[in-house]
Formats: C-alpha cells, structure tokens, sequence
C-alpha cells in the first residue's frame, strides 16, 4: 500500500531490525486481531490515511528519509499487474468486449461483488478465453515477477524485461491497429495533438505537457507517412516507461 514495509527488509522482522513506527506496527496489529484478520478492512483504513494520498511528487528542497512517509513512495506494479494494464491501455480489453459478449453472473445475486472485484473477474474471464492471452500472462510473469519467496519492492529494471518488450510479438501485435483497440482509435483522429492527449489519457491517465504535446504532435506530423506506425511507437515507448510501470 505505501511502498515500502515498516520493517524493511520484509522478511528479517526481529529485535535487531526494528520497525520505523513501532508504536504503529503494535496499533495495526491490535486493530487488525479485533477485527477478526479482516483484510479488506485493513486495506480501507490504510486507504484513507494522509500517509497513503499523498503525492510523490517531492515539494522539499531538502531530502527525506524514505521512512519518514512524506510523499508517496512509487511501488511497482505486479506482473500480473502489469499484465492487466497493458491490455486496458492498449485497448485490447475493449476490442474484446465488443467481440465477446460476457454473461452477467452476478446480476441475479443477493451479494455482488465490489467494484474492484468485478473489474478483475471480468478481465479473468476475458483472458481465460483466448489462448494467446494466457500465454502472454505466462510470459509476463517469467519477465517481470520476482523468484518465489523474493520481495517485489524495488524497480530494477532487467535485461530480460527489456528484451521481452522489445522482441515479443505478442505483445507487439498489441500496438498494431485492431478495430476497436488504442491505436485504432487514435489513427481516426486527423488531429495530431489530440490524438497524443488521447495517447496519454489511456496510458498515463494524465494529459500531457505542453512541452510533450508539442513534440509528439511535431513528430506525428514528421512522420505522416508512416501515422499509425508511428503511433504505435509511441505507444510502446509509454509502455516501457517507468511512469507506467510505477504506482505514483
């Protein structure tokens, strides 16, 4: 939730490794035994401190201790996480959706599920339909996950990563226009500043900057020859980036 653990590393939690906030560990600890090891509840509660919603965008002049929690730490995403995000950003989901129609099983139930929770069943159930999604949540999760019982805290960024994205025609055949998927949308809009806000609303969930705008706008109009393969390059580079490979 917040980026690091109070006890870092993880996993050696003994008297010689004290948590930063002992005094926090033992309220967490209380309150999470009185409320029967509810997880869902823990996960809310952290959620709704200042600690968790704040920015990590640094506004001191002078450093902070990471310990100190006064901006956000950026964790990074899951493999599997990173999996699911892809397909929403480049529109493959949706592409899917139109193509497969899915049943409604929790309509007629007395308890549905949350929000969160439907929206991951519904990918689930997405991905276990088509074989080559399968395939490609396997090899992301031997590019990206971390060893059994291996911590996944810090970005490290891998060779064998780099190469996946590079060379994975899986996931290169994600950027080549689909009907209905990203870079199909973006090649029906003759405008070249929008179509790069459009660009980074479904990748970075932001606009950009009038700086980036510019360029990518430039470089589209450089390049209007070859549009849609030029999209597609762009997209992938947002794709490798760290912002999208972060929680921030």
């Amino acid at each position: 939730m917040m980026g690091r653990g109070l006890v870092e590393p993880l996993d050696l939690l003994h008297v010689d490794n004290p948590a930063t906030h002992p005094e926090l560990l033992q309220l967490l600890a209380c309150e999470f035994a009185a409320h029967q090891f509810d997880i869902q509840w823990l996960l809310v509660e952290l959620a709704l401190t200042n600690t968790y919603q704040r920015t990590s965008v640094v506004i001191s002049a002078e450093p902070t201790p990471a310990e100190s929690y006064a901006t956000a730490h950026e964790k990074i995403l899951s493999a599997e996480q990173l999996f699911w995000s892809t397909l929403i950003a480049t529109g493959e989901l949706d592409r899917l959706r139109d193509v497969v129609p899915q049943e409604s099983d929790t309509a007629d139930s007395e308890e549905a599920p949350d929000e969160p929770d439907r929206a991951v069943t519904e990918i689930e159930q997405l991905v276990s339909q088509h074989d080559y999604l399968l395939e490609l949540h396997e090899m992301f999760l031997k590019a990206f996950a971390n060893p059994p019982r291996q911590p996944e805290v810090e970005f490290e960024p891998t060779v064998k990563s780099v190469l996946f994205l590079m060379n994975e025609q899986r996931v290169l055949a994600l950027l080549e226009p689909s009907p209905g998927n990203l870079i199909d949308r973006l090649s029906k809009i003759e405008d070249n500043r929008q179509a790069v806000e459009q660009l980074f609303l479904s990748i970075f969930i932001r606009r950009p900057t009038e700086e980036d705008a510019a360029r990518l706008a430039t470089y589209l109009t450089d390049n209007q020859h070859r549009r849609v393969q030029s999209l597609g390059h762009l997209a992938w580079a947002m794709l490798a980036s760290t912002e999208f490979f972060v929680n921030h």
